[in-house]
């Protein structure tokens, strides 16, 4: 029996929201709300310029060279590493966080949740970091040794947030 039609009950059930939008809607939203004030590197009116491309890019589900190179198509007076620094730094804060939200919904449904900094691994990985990872699994609601309570921890910042539930 196919899987759909398996659970095409539990799926119909009031309360059981299931979307096959691929769009990361609390990734948009949080570019929308907050993506002004992490392009700090540029003007007020070019943040609120550049903030609306990266809005795009984000629904759109652009890749981070895309993104980099409609800035730089956009606003030629950024150059492309510091375009594509722009595009990582402020859509992967928003697809973290987004990570970050889904942890906490879980576990508003009642399922006890961890998270997990995981770095990169190389040896450019800075001390803050580092000292993150080396935290382990930790609760969803403490802070990071660094004061975070999810990456990117900085600009250039490659981590990745891990979230787990709990065995009963």
């Amino acid at each position: 029996m196919p899987i759909f039609h398996k659970h095409k009950k539990t799926i119909a059930r009031p309360g059981v929201n299931i979307s096959f939008n691929l769009k990361n809607l609390p990734a948009i939203a949080y570019v929308k709300d907050h993506g002004e004030e992490l392009l700090t590197d540029f003007d007020k009116k070019i943040r609120s310029k550049l903030n609306n491309l990266l809005i795009k890019a984000t629904d759109e589900g652009w890749s981070y060279k895309r993104t980099a190179e409609a800035i730089t198509e956009k606003f030629p007076n950024i150059k492309y590493d510091q375009a594509v620094q722009t595009a990582i730094y402020v859509t992967g804060n928003a697809f973290e966080q987004s990570n970050l939200s889904v942890a906490h919904e879980m576990q508003s449904a009642g399922l006890q949740m961890v998270k997990y900094w995981s770095t990169a691994g190389d040896d450019h990985v800075c001390e803050n970091c580092k000292m993150n990872e080396n935290a382990g699994w930790i609760s969803l609601n403490s802070p990071f040794p660094s004061g975070h309570q999810r990456p990117l921890a900085h600009d250039g910042c490659r981590c990745d947030l891990k979230t787990k539930r709990l065995a009963s």
